[in-house]
């Protein structure tokens, strides 16, 4: 059933590798299209609803996912997925940011939606019990840093060039040579995959959670480069914000992971959702001062500490096909997160003003610290505890 040691890593290596050379072209992107399309006079309510294309995509691919698996392999779903990806960059490049853009970023989010959901689950099923905290908050850490290079770039070369788009292109290739070594584990046909409703019955907090996080995420980089530049922050300002902020926040990922594996899932995942809560509320006071740096640094430590643990426990919980559907589902909710956060962000920007944007943010963890409450402060499954965390933190 399980893979040698050795076997286990490369899966590991590659896997990782492959999803960072994506996330770097996808942070290039998430910053050159609000850019883009602010310059050509659109509205914060048309970026939104950009935004909840491309997560619309992603929402359908993750439907689609768990049975398009039983017919064609992961691997070949993942190479097709980062061609698909390669392509679209392309397409931004040779096109204005207006309804063609639209179309092509609903293309995108189904070839995000199909890497990061099989990627992640090669991922899940190679880290094993014993480390799979650690091992997600290391892949966290080299997915944000990847990330984060993306506000540089574009400070950098600017907006207004199609060289960021080329280099977004550019930085797939790696990842697509990589991924035809890899092999992942094949899952036991006996081990039917569960459907999406059963699964969020027996984890409603657990993929709360999730959407909190990525309600978050699509609103911010939607929006934080605005906020900074409308708050009275020159452009590269808040780009570097915000880049430092993705970036530095790492630091903070395997001893996210290092806690949750060796104390407690459910005690990691309430701080970090309070931290996150906490420092959205102070960013509505602090966007103009130099606290503004390690503020950003540390909500998105919060914000993205909540996830780690998250997918942390979707690999405790869920084995097989049925492990598949559940990280689809966190694939659906990053479409759920993007087609609802940033049409609605945009909406109270347009209708109220961009002070009203930390205190979107904030709302999503809210959110998720009510379900924590009313699920008995776990973000685990009530029937399900990690054994792992359960007999460390004893």
């Amino acid at each position: 059933m399980s893979h040698s040691p050795m076997s286990s890593n490369r899966t590991l290596v590659i896997a990782i590798l492959a999803l960072a050379c994506c996330n770097t072209a996808i942070g290039i992107m998430v910053q050159m299209i609000p850019l883009n399309m602010e310059a050509s006079g659109l509205s914060a309510r048309l970026i939104g609803f950009n935004t909840a294309l491309g997560q619309l995509g992603v929402f359908i691919c993750g439907l689609l996912l768990p049975a398009a698996t039983r017919v064609v392999s992961s691997k070949a779903l993942v190479l097709l997925a980062m061609g698909v990806l390669t392509v679209t960059m392309l397409l931004f490049s040779a096109t204005d940011p207006l309804w063609w853009w639209f179309a092509i970023r609903f293309a995108n989010g189904f070839g995000i939606a199909a890497m990061f959901t099989l990627s992640e689950t090669w991922i899940t099923v190679a880290a094993g019990d014993e480390r799979r905290a650690r091992v997600m908050g290391i892949y966290t850490t080299i997915l944000t840093t990847t990330f984060g290079v993306g506000p540089f770039v574009v400070a950098g070369l600017g907006f207004e060039s199609i060289l960021p788009w080329l280099l977004a292109a550019a930085c797939l290739l790696p990842g697509l040579v990589s991924t035809f070594f890899v092999r992942p584990e094949k899952h036991h046909a006996a081990d039917k995959g569960g459907s999406f409703v059963s699964i969020l019955r027996q984890a409603p907090t657990l993929y709360i959670c999730i959407l909190a996080t990525t309600t978050f995420e699509a609103i911010s980089l939607s929006f934080f480069t605005i906020y900074g530049m409308r708050s009275g922050l020159p452009l590269a300002t808040a780009n570097h914000v915000l880049g430092v902020g993705i970036i530095g926040c790492v630091g903070f990922f395997y001893l996210t992971g290092l806690l949750a594996d060796r104390w407690s899932r459910n005690g990691t995942a309430l701080i970090c959702c309070l931290a996150a809560l906490v420092f959205s509320i102070i960013t509505a006071f602090t966007i103009t001062h130099p606290a503004i740096w390690p503020i950003t640094i540390l909500l998105r430590a919060g914000a993205f500490g909540v996830y780690i643990v998250a997918i942390t426990t979707i690999g405790d919980s869920f084995t097989g096909n049925k492990l598949v559907s559940a990280t689809a589902l966190v694939a659906m909710a990053w479409g759920v997160g993007g087609m609802a956060g940033p049409p609605l962000a945009g909406f109270l920007i347009d209708q109220i003003g961009i002070a009203v944007l930390p205190w979107c943010m904030a709302a999503c963890y809210a959110v998720a610290l009510l379900s924590l409450m009313l699920n008995g402060w776990r973000i685990q499954p009530m029937d399900k505890l990690a054994p792992v965390a359960a007999s460390t933190s004893a």
